[in-house]
């Protein structure tokens, strides 16, 4: 146990070198950082595995990590909706995330106990909040990107 604690210190000190090393990509991880639940290990990897992020629409975003969700209707038929594809170290790495953001961010918390108060399952709820997460970072970067204005609240 203590040479996987060991390896993981060694590896987050590496990505603090990395980041500490380039101050642009150290912004932006700051700006991710800046939302509740959203810790340096999901920023490093958000902004590693989806660097298009801020330049795409909140549709193109969801599609790209795989939180969209796909339709399976045929004619008359409504079938159920669910999530494939995308870039899969970026999904795995929001939806710890939004797990951590649905206990300590008000927004995506109230957001989850009002879908599974509708009656979705908690899974689907979960990945309907790593969506949410997801287009609130897009937009912050968005911002980011578009030049300093005002600072985004800590809460969101």
């Amino acid at each position: 146990m203590t040479s996987l604690q060991t390896e993981l210190a060694s590896l987050e000190r590496r990505i603090s070198e990395v980041v500490a090393a380039n101050q642009r990509i150290a912004d932006e991880i700051e700006v991710l950082e800046s939302v509740r639940g959203v810790g340096t290990l999901t920023a490093a990897t958000l902004r590693v595995f989806v660097p298009e992020l801020g330049t795409l629409t909140r549709q193109q975003v969801a599609a790209l990590v795989g939180v969209a969700p796909i339709n399976r209707d045929s004619g008359g038929k409504t079938g159920r909706r669910f999530i494939e594809g995308g870039r899969e170290k970026a999904r795995q790495s929001l939806y710890m995330a939004a797990l951590a953001a649905t206990r300590w961010n008000t927004i995506v918390k109230a957001r989850y106990a009002h879908l599974v108060a509708k009656g979705k399952k908690p899974k689907v709820a979960l990945v309907a909040c790593m969506r949410k997460l997801l287009i609130h970072l897009n937009s912050l970067m968005r911002s980011h990107l578009d030049g300093p204005t005002m600072a985004a609240p800590a809460e969101s």
